[in-house]
C-alpha cells in the first residue's frame, strides 16, 4: 500500500534523466520508507498503532474479509490514550513535535574570537518517551 501512495514513498516528480540517477532516486525513497516503518514499530506505544500484529493475525483468520482492528487498537482510537494513560497521536504529529527538538548555535564573542557554543533544549515529557522508545540519544 506504501509503495502505490504517492504522499507517503514521494517519488514522484523524478527530474532526472539518467537511469542510474533514477534508480538512486527510488533506492532512497525506499530507504526512508523502510527507516519510517521501522520507526513506526517503535513508537507504536505513542501511536495510533497496532502494537499485538501477532495477536491481530491470530485473531483475522479470513484474507478476503475487511481487517479489522484489535479491542487494544480500538481502544486507543476511542480513548486517544495507551494501556498505560498516556496520550497517543498520529505519526506525522509526533514527528512535528519531535521536529521542535534541535541544537541551537548561538556564537557569542569573546574578544576576536568566535567560539560556537552548541545549546540543546531539555525535551518535553513526549519527546523523552519518544527518544527512549527509539533508542535515540541527545549528545
Amino acid at each position: 500500500r506504501n509503495l502505490k501512495a504517492t504522499d507517503t514513498l514521494q517519488l514522484r516528480p523524478i527530474r532526472h534523466c539518467k537511469a542510474s540517477r533514477v534508480l538512486c532516486h527510488v533506492f532512497l525513497c525506499m530507504l526512508a520508507n523502510y527507516v519510517q516503518w521501522h520507526m513506526k514499530q517503535r513508537l507504536a506505544p505513542m501511536l495510533f498503532a497496532e502494537e499485538d500484529l501477532e495477536g491481530k493475525r491470530t485473531a483475522h483468520q479470513n484474507p478476503v474479509q475487511p481487517a479489522q482492528r484489535s479491542v487494544n487498537a480500538e481502544q486507543k482510537a476511542r480513548t486517544q490514550r495507551n494501556a498505560a494513560g498516556e496520550g497517543v497521536m498520529s505519526f506525522k504529529t509526533l514527528m512535528d513535535h519531535l521536529s521542535n527538538l534541535s541544537k541551537i548555535e548561538p556564537i557569542p564573542r569573546v574578544g576576536d574570537v568566535e567560539e560556537p557554543l552548541y545549546v540543546t533544549p531539555a525535551p518535553s515529557a513526549k519527546q523523552k518517551r519518544a527518544l527512549d522508545l527509539s533508542g535515540s540519544k541527545i549528545k
